[in-house]
């Protein structure tokens, strides 16, 4: 029990199984308190809780009491700091930590480089990408990010030629198939390959739903559109809410991932009146832990539990708010809770943005989400996904008219200022200038689309589909089968 297991795991309410684990390792450390790998172990458990602040405080303790290789400690830390508390620039100075200790960690090295892209640092990031390469030229993951990051004068650049031999290499593992290909094919996208690009992509998104079956993860279209029978029923009947509090609610951005919901909270968090929260999993994990099985739970809770749930939120999203400050939670599949969401936060305003569906289909599926997105690696899958999306959006807005607001991206990249406005107008902001100028100063962006949203406004991803028109018959057949042939729902 007091072996060293290094993890990235994503903060959340945890459950069962990580409230067992802390108490079996603050057993163990109130019998050994200097026991520097427990006081680790216990540091991933509290994660896993959802309590960052107290995993920080162990892992000190492992290192205070002598850890072999402090460096791993050290760039768990910077995780914690980057992801869970939205403290950038306290990240880089423990990842630099990492590396005075060991200069030639990769792991700190690929960490660094990532917290550059999510600061918009793209030099620094290739310049701690390709440190890691130099170090390790068998890293796949290494080679991918450099390729992600770093521009190519040509198709036959000889990294690009270099991933496309490791991608066919037999003894490539299946993880790093799928960086390879992901960031392979976004390179020869950005070069007009498009049919290189579409290999490079199906063959990652291959590797991906090959992952996810070994970990018994897939998408099942029928217990899909069970799931929103359930949440339909259950949500058509009144139910008791949270009474209203004095602090605003949240603003949610939510809709079919790759619908420009990053851009359009990039937007608002340039107003003066709003800090922006990114992907919380807050929501997503009452449903999962607290209010199981949901959704019919959620049926039995009383007025005073759905006000404890508002403080559990409020709790676990204060380290990204600010006092005074309206909050965005851009968390993409809060599509499913908009129910319990606004039973929480019975004035919570929804902002569902939505895309052409072909470009969306294409964006998803070219979207590196492994096992957490399962749909996302068939065509027909995100399709249908889309099409349950349309018909319990449809459901929420007849449930609650008026605290819906579908932002359509293709319109928006068009002429962005008139629906700035109205989304202004619907949150009841004042006006404000400098909204649509992208700035470096707009923050750490931790989604697939960092990249893009810091450029300023561009319209060459609306109409997107039109160039990989020659491989997506099966994404176009099924989103006629299903019902989607516009944004109309």
């Amino acid at each position: 029990m007091d072996q060293k297991r290094p993890a990235q795991v994503s903060g959340g309410f945890g459950g069962s199984a990580g409230s067992r684990a802390i108490d079996a390792y603050e057993s163990i450390l109130a019998k050994s308190p200097n026991s520097p790998n427990s006081w680790f172990n216990l540091a991933i458990a509290y994660r896993q809780a959802g309590r960052p602040l107290d995993a920080l405080t162990a892992y000190d303790e492992s290192l205070s009491r002598g850890l072999k290789d402090p460096e791993e400690a050290e760039v768990q830390k910077a995780v914690i700091l980057s992801e869970d508390l939205a403290r950038p620039h306290d990240a880089h100075a423990t990842l630099i930590r990492a590396l005075s200790l060991n200069a030639y960690y990769v792991p700190a090295l690929l960490n660094l480089g990532n917290l550059h892209e999510d600061l918009g640092e793209w030099m620094e990031a290739e310049s701690a990408y390709r440190r890691a390469f130099d170090v390790d030229e068998g890293n796949n993951l290494a080679l991918s990010r450099l390729i992600a990051v770093g521009r190519h004068e040509s198709p036959e650049a000889p990294r690009l030629k270099e991933a496309e031999a490791r991608l066919q290499a037999p003894q490539t593992s299946l993880p790093d198939r799928a960086d390879l290909g992901f960031a392979l094919g976004s390179a020869l996208d950005a070069l007009g390959v498009y049919d290189r690009a579409f290999a490079a992509y199906s063959h990652a998104n291959r590797a991906s739903a090959e992952l996810a079956r070994r970990e018994g993860v897939s998408y099942d279209r029928r217990a899909h559109e069970q799931l929103i029978d359930r949440i339909i029923q259950v949500f058509s009947s009144d139910m008791e809410r949270a009474p209203d509090d004095q602090d605003e609610p949240p603003i949610f951005i939510c809709g079919m991932v790759r619908s420009g919901s990053t851009l359009i909270e990039s937007i608002l968090a340039r107003h003066d009146a709003i800090c922006a929260g990114g992907e919380l999993s807050i929501i997503p994990s009452l449903a999962a832990t607290a209010l199981q099985p949901y959704p019919e739970s959620v049926g039995f809770c009383t007025r005073s539990d759905f006000a404890e749930m508002a403080r559990m939120y409020r709790r676990a999203a204060s380290t990204h708010s600010r006092n005074g400050m309206r909050l965005t939670d851009k968390r993409p599949d809060n599509f499913l809770h908009v129910g319990l969401i606004k039973q929480i936060f019975p004035g919570a305003k929804i902002i569902r943005t939505v895309r052409n569906p072909l470009d969306n289909g294409v964006s998803a599926f070219f979207l590196h989400a492994s096992q957490h997105l399962p749909y996302a690696t068939d065509l027909a899958d995100i399709a249908h996904f889309l099409a349950q999306e349309r018909r319990l959006m449809a459901f929420w807005k007849r449930r609650y008219p008026g605290d819906i607001l579908d932002v359509d991206y293709d319109a928006f990249v068009i002429d962005p200022a008139p629906i700035a406005a109205n989304i202004l107008t619907f949150l009841e902001l004042p006006s404000q200038t400098g909204l649509l100028v992208s700035s470096q100063n707009d923050g750490p962006i931790r989604t697939a689309s960092h990249r893009q949203v810091r450029r300023p406004i561009y319209r060459d991803s609306s109409g997107r589909a039109v160039r990989y028109a020659p491989f997506i018959d099966l994404l176009k057949g099924a989103l006629q089968t299903f019902g989607v042939e516009s944004l109309a729902e």
